[in-house]
């Protein structure tokens, strides 16, 4: 956070969602972030320090969310966002 760094997410093949397990909260200020196919988000600026785990779907979760996600929040392969001050 003091370094003033940014988190983006690309898409080159699908649309995606990034859906932050709400339990633990977001650092950017939203929960679902949807990435479009060919595009990447703007970059955001974290505003609180912490661990952060985050899931990937190929499909809105919010309509569909009994869907299975690409990647869990809990997947133990890609450790999620950590924020540091």
């Amino acid at each position: 956070m003091s370094k003033n760094h940014t988190v983006a997410w690309a898409a080159a093949d699908h649309d995606y969602w990034i859906l932050f397990d709400v339990a633990k909260g977001s650092p950017i200020g939203t929960n679902k972030i949807k990435i479009a196919n060919g595009t990447q988000t703007n970059p955001y600026i974290p505003s609180l320090p912490g661990y952060f785990m985050y899931a990937i779907y190929d499909f809105d979760p919010s309509g569909n969310p009994q869907g299975t996600p690409c990647k869990v929040a809990n997947d133990d392969r890609d450790t999620g966002l950590n924020v540091k001050r």
